[in-house]
């Protein structure tokens, strides 16, 4: 495998879950009140990392580049759940379009503390020419077949019908 990483950076932030922002967000959906403040805590938390990534840092182009994130997060935080915020955050600042991203890699360092405390860290590296050799590795996509459950079947009639969008 062959990776050129162009640029790195290293923010010093505390990363915004997915789940976190859903739980909010339902949960808060019918006090207009309390989700407005919400959404301003997560804008201003987009502000305070734009304003921490330096001009040029990523293209306004990614396409043929990737993205690889170190997550330092408590133990507990999902991995994946880091991703999205950070790279919606990341595609407003630079203005590309993050359907362009060729590829993504993620690794989780695990720190001590709490969710609060201040000892998190994003680490971002633009990257480019990844090839992955899987000659020798087996293939199981031929093996594999999906049966939708009968709930699965139901639930796309009543989409098709219109009753539930």
């Amino acid at each position: 495998m062959t990776l050129t990483v162009h640029s790195t950076i290293t923010l010093k932030i505390n990363p915004i879950s997915t789940n976190t922002v859903i739980q909010k967000t339902v949960s808060f959906g019918r006090n207009k009140k309390r989700y407005q403040e919400y959404r301003s805590l997560l804008e201003g938390w987009a502000e305070n990392v734009n304003f921490l990534l330096p001009d040029g840092f990523l293209p306004d182009d990614m396409t043929g580049y990737g993205l690889f994130f170190e997550m330092g997060i408590i133990r507990r935080f999902d991995l994946d759940n880091t991703l999205k915020f950070l790279i919606d955050t990341l595609q407003d600042r630079y203005g590309f379009n993050d359907s362009q991203i060729s590829y993504l890699g993620v690794k989780k360092t695990v720190v001590k503390g709490t969710r609060d405390q201040r000892n998190q860290f994003v680490k971002i590296s633009l990257t480019e020419g990844l090839e992955l050799n899987n000659q020798d590795a087996v293939d199981h996509s031929n093996q594999l077949t999906m049966n939708p459950s009968p709930r699965l079947k139901e639930l796309r009639d009543l989409m098709s019908k219109g009753v539930v969008n």
